[in-house]
């Protein structure tokens, strides 16, 4: 099987699992709140980017945030997955990252920024990774109310 195939189907076993974890854990939850997408009060693009150099690597996420609501956001929290080119956790001891960015967004506008990769000790160097899954997991808003999604489960 040519190697392109075999990380695609990795890709799609990985991407499987994670749904099904995800599945598995927010049950209860999804039945409870019963949350539709559309009602989700973000939206987040996130980018691997890394740097080589000759005093070493360095890593970061690069983010957009979009607040969707009309309340002003004071700071939320980034769940993301990373994986090597064949599927696998590049963390030896976590299958994810959370980073809480304490960055204000408006209502109804968009912000953008990065966090660090460097403190998380990966197995691999992150030039061939991508990261694959990610959401926020959390909310605080200006009014002090929360929002709080803890497995993801409007990232599909």
């Amino acid at each position: 099987m040519p190697a392109l195939e075999m990380k695609s189907i990795m890709k799609i076993i990985r991407r499987l699992i994670c749904l099904a974890a995800v599945l598995s854990a927010a049950c209860d939850s999804l039945c409870a709140m019963s949350l539709r997408r559309d009602e989700c009060p973000y939206g987040l693009e996130l980018f691997l980017e890394t740097e080589s150099s000759d005093g070493g690597n360095s890593a970061w996420c690069e983010y957009l945030v979009t607040n969707r609501t009309d309340t002003d956001i004071l700071s939320f929290t980034v769940v993301c997955f990373i994986f090597d080119s064949d599927g696998e956790s590049v963390f030896p001891d976590r299958n994810n990252i959370e980073a809480e960015i304490a960055v204000p967004v408006k209502g109804k506008s968009s912000e953008s920024g990065a966090f660090p990769l460097d403190g998380y000790s990966p197995d691999a160097s992150l030039e061939a990774c991508e990261a694959d899954y990610f959401y926020i997991s959390r909310i605080v808003f200006a009014d002090g109310t929360e929002w709080n999604d803890p497995h993801g489960s409007l990232r599909f």
